[in-house]
């Protein structure tokens, strides 16, 4: 009787975990239809301090995130949901100069969703959410938890779950991850920092005031070096829209000082969220629902750096 539970139970173990590894792959434009791309940023017009849509032919709309790119700009990372509504990550690389079609992650799941990619600043590390369980104990708890996967020779390899001092937190949309491994993320209204400690992060806790207020703060972008947030808030002085996008400057005493309102035409009367700055520091990436759906912009990465010390 025990013989036969175990077995059943490693039966249904494998099928979650086959369930988990397929790849939608057919959802994808086929080869032949994608354009020839060249160049940096896929040879997109450069955009000056007034944001312009980002490769909306081939990112199209309803993103989930913004495109995220490698430090040696070969390779870029996005989120798009499908229309069975479920949440994937898309990336390119760039072989001789010349943008690949799109291909989704190899450890991309239809069932469980896989979301807000963001890159480890040395390349080796893509993080992303997913609503998988993070252990069999856990397995109907449809919590959307963060995932990593280490790059391997060939590809990116197996997903494994973060490991945190105590249940895993749940995490939604935009997160940032520091050089040092602080991590960044937002939660039910507020964001949150966890500290990394030999491979296991802290028990996370609120970032408070001056980010924190009685609004919605979330989505942090945070500096490699932690010297600076950018954050989407509705409760902050100075808002336009459903959510804008703000900056916090890293102080001496490290606390965090006051939001500033990042100005128009960066934020507008729409839903302006998810920003991220691309690796050379050039340019600033963010969703804006400006032009219907969430889309892809991109805008002169002095919009912010002239704000900083």
């Amino acid at each position: 009787m025990k013989t036969a539970l175990l077995w059943g139970m490693g039966v249904i173990v494998v099928a979650v975990i086959a369930v988990f590894a397929l790849l939608p792959g057919d959802r994808l434009a086929p080869p032949s239809a994608f354009p020839e791309l060249f160049g940096p940023y896929l040879g997109q017009p450069e955009p000056g301090d007034m944001p312009r849509l980002f490769a909306p032919c081939l990112l199209g709309e309803a993103l989930h995130a913004p495109p995220i790119f490698s430090a040696d700009g070969d390779s870029v990372y996005w989120c798009r949901m499908d229309s069975e509504g479920t949440d994937e990550i898309l990336w390119m690389r760039r072989e001789d100069d010349v943008w690949q079609p799109p291909e989704i992650v190899p450890f991309s799941s239809r069932l469980a969703g896989s979301d807000s990619p963001f890159l480890s600043s040395d390349g080796e590390r893509l993080y992303f959410t997913s609503f998988r369980p993070t252990s069999l104990g856990r397995l109907f708890a449809n919590r959307e938890t963060l995932w990593v996967s280490d790059r391997t020779a060939t590809r990116w390899g197996a997903a494994r779950s973060l490991r945190f001092d105590g249940p895993p937190p749940s995490v939604h949309w935009a997160f940032s991850i520091t050089s040092n491994g602080t991590l960044y993320f937002g939660f039910e209204r507020d964001i949150y920092v966890a500290e990394l400690d030999s491979e296991v992060y802290n028990a996370p806790r609120s970032i408070g005031p001056p980010i924190s207020t009685v609004g919605r703060e979330g989505m942090p972008y945070v500096a490699p070096d932690g010297s600076y947030m950018l954050f989407a808030s509705d409760g902050h002085a100075g808002h336009l829209g459903n959510m804008d996008l703000y900056l916090s400057i890293r102080q001496p005493d490290g606390a965090w000082g006051e939001p500033i309102h990042l100005p128009p035409p960066v934020n507008s009367v729409h839903q302006d969220i998810y920003p991220s700055m691309s690796p050379d520091g050039r340019y600033l990436f963010f969703l804006s629902t400006r032009g219907g759906e969430h889309s892809a912009y991109w805008v002169d990465a002095s919009v912010v750096t002239d704000l900083l010390p």
